[in-house]
């Protein structure tokens, strides 16, 4: 790819990258039985004990379906408790297990090893620099 297409389609290498992120990241968390969006739901609810999930679908950016067959793998292999109906009718509250915050600590660290490797040979400022970008653009594209 040269570099005037490069500059010119920077959407396309975000959405390359994007593709490989997960792939490489599913490739790494297969070992401890997780998908990426399964440690991304894992992660939601270490910093939100109890959220329900009317409340967690969007933060994990999936739409209700994707989110029920997701926390469905999670409780099938013990990693999340779904409660009965919450008292605001069909919302119910999910909570991680011990479990579910063993497999989240060693699911962080095998994303952490696919950063590395992403963000091999750049220098500290580069990663600044990478990560102030691309925060702008979700921040524009947000608006």
């Amino acid at each position: 790819m040269s570099q005037a297409s490069t500059e010119a389609r920077p959407g396309d290498l975000v959405e390359r990258l994007q593709q490989l992120w997960q792939q490489a990241c599913d490739d790494e968390l297969r070992p401890l039985g997780l998908t990426l969006a399964q440690l991304n739901v894992l992660s939601a609810l270490a910093g939100r004990p109890e959220v329900s999930t009317t409340e967690l679908a969007p933060l994990v950016v999936l739409d209700r379906h994707a989110l029920r067959d997701v926390l469905g793998g999670l409780r099938g292999a013990g990693l999340v408790l779904v409660g009965g109906r919450g008292s605001l009718g069909r919302t119910r509250p999910v909570q991680l297990t011990i479990d579910g915050r063993a497999r989240l600590r060693a699911g962080e660290h095998a994303v952490a090893a696919v950063q590395g490797r992403m963000l091999a040979g750049f220098t500290p400022g580069d990663r600044h620099r990478l990560s102030a970008m691309l925060a702008t653009c979700a921040v524009n594209l947000a608006r």
